[in-house]
């Protein structure tokens, strides 16, 4: 079962009074990258000490007829469908313009492989004002000898490739 500590950070941080005290972007109201260290860190010290399983799924949105990166807007759209989507131990975070990473907590390779497609045929099979999106994605594995910016650096590099 999944720690009490996360379902705590993500509630907390929905405060509203906490917006300007927290590494939080308003606009998605998703994590940032800042604030995924620490939580990295914490899930990582975590995986470790009680042997649960840890992945990252980075995705990045671009619309299909242009390959150019998605608005704002459809972006917002494509987030708030995730929302709904997505567990609730999973912990959805902005990475940049049109990027964006799903921790998820407690979840295997293989799940998460099988959860990333699920969701790119969700958000491929919508229509975002008369145009159509395409989500590629990549998956990264905690490793037992992984650091923090070990196990981040492998996500951004994915980003890039």
């Amino acid at each position: 079962m999944l720690g009490k500590k996360v379902f705590f950070i993500k509630e907390f941080l929905k405060l509203d009074k906490l917006k300007d005290e927290v590494d939080f972007d308003d606009f998605l109201t998703l994590y940032t990258k800042e604030k995924l260290n620490a939580i990295v860190n914490d899930e990582i010290h975590n995986d470790r000490n009680e042997e649960k399983n840890l992945s990252g799924v980075h995705f990045v949105a671009i619309y299909k007829d242009t390959k150019d990166s998605v608005s704002k807007n459809t972006l917002s759209r494509i987030i708030e469908r995730l929302r709904f989507e997505i567990r609730d131990t999973d912990i959805l975070v902005k990475w940049d313009e049109n990027e964006f990473i799903i921790l998820l907590l407690e979840c295997t390779i293989e799940s998460a492989q099988k959860i990333s497609f699920l969701l790119k045929s969700i958000i491929e099979s919508k229509d975002y004002d008369g145009r159509q999106v395409e989500l590629n994605y990549t998956i990264t594995f905690h490793k037992e000898e992984d650091s923090v910016e070990n196990f981040l650096n492998r996500i951004e590099a994915k980003a890039t490739a």
